[in-house]
């Protein structure tokens, strides 16, 4: 395992507005910080190879078939497909979003809600999920969830400047809104196994080792995790889930689903991985300045057990910490 490398601070957010003036009421915070609603937001990335495996073939085609059904004015049928699409698979985000924009559109608000938010929580980077999810809150009366959700769904890139007006026109943006509202973007790229993969290629590398206590074949482990990056499809979204959620919890920055929107592309390249459970990962987080190419921010991780997500989400909120606080430094020395 290399040394840990401490982060650094070489790469400012870049300035694309000016927030100079003071803003004292609710309307007039939130029609400043719609002045600043440029690109100035961190997704879920393109799936990894071997991904459809981690989805139910059963829930996706459920679902398609609900689609079908909700532009046929069939909603009925398609509740009861996407009901039975959540069944095979709970984690499958398109199921529950789908179910929640059925529900807002049957006007059962109060149960669209619940879907909407899972659906936010699979796919932190579905803006339209955090739209629609502001909406069936606001309508609810839960008003924090809706400004939340909100300010999400604008850092996702969706068009919702209207209703931040309106919203901040009968109730109060949070104390923390134009910091929220304004707050980076970036985009989580999918896992770097370039590492590993090219050991890989390279049996007769001095690094290949066989452990004859764990590999009886006598086969060098590196010929053995050949096919890891799709042996390990389902965990690679967990951890590229796991690291959007921890963005988009974080306050400090915003999560989008196009890179163009982004002003940092996170990479996660791996040195290590292991081939059997317990899934052991080791390497380096990049935040890396989109325009620039340069990366402000690195450091080392280890992750003990990406099999495991209540361990796995544990270790990643506290790298993105870590990533918060460097960036509240950096602004503030600016």
């Amino acid at each position: 395992m290399r040394p840990a490398v401490s982060s650094s601070a070489r790469v400012a957010p870049s300035r694309r507005h000016d927030d100079g003036s003071a803003v004292s009421r609710a309307t007039g915070v939130a029609t400043a910080a719609i002045a600043v609603l440029g690109a100035i937001t961190i997704s879920l990335a393109v799936e990894p190879l071997g991904a459809e495996a981690a989805q139910s073939s059963r829930a996706v085609s459920r679902t398609e078939r609900a689609v079908k059904y909700i532009s046929d004015n069939r909603p009925t049928e398609a509740l009861k497909e996407l009901d039975l699409a959540i069944e095979d698979d709970p984690e499958y985000w398109e199921a529950h979003y789908q179910r929640g924009r059925l529900l807002g559109q049957m006007q059962r608000m109060d149960e669209a809600l619940p879907s909407l938010l899972r659906a936010t929580e699979l796919n932190p980077a579905m803006a339209h999920a955090h739209e629609l999810a502001a909406i069936a809150a606001w309508e609810t009366d839960e008003y924090e969830v809706a400004w939340d959700q909100v300010i999400q769904a604008h850092l996702g890139g969706a068009q919702v400047e209207e209703r931040i007006q309106r919203m901040a026109g009968v109730r109060p943006p949070p104390d923390d809104f134009m910091e929220r509202i304004t707050a980076p973007r970036g985009f989580v790229l999918p896992l770097d196994l370039e590492e590993i993969q090219t050991r890989a290629e390279l049996p007769f590398d001095r690094n290949a080792q066989v452990r004859d206590d764990e590999n009886r074949s006598g086969i060098p482990e590196n010929i053995l995790g050949r096919d890891l990056a799709i042996e390990t499809a389902a965990e690679q979204v967990d951890v590229l889930t796991a690291f959007s959620n921890a963005l988009a919890d974080s306050r400090v920055y915003g999560v989008v689903s196009d890179p163009r929107l982004a002003e940092y592309m996170l990479r996660i390249s791996v040195d290590e991985l292991a081939e059997r459970p317990p899934r052991r990962m080791e390497g380096f987080l990049d935040l890396v300045g989109r325009e620039s190419g340069i990366s402000g921010y690195r450091t080392a991780f280890t992750f003990r057990d990406i099999g495991s997500k209540g361990v796995l989400r544990g270790e990643i909120a506290r790298l993105v910490d870590d990533m918060g606080d460097w960036l509240r430094k950096l602004r503030a020395s600016q």
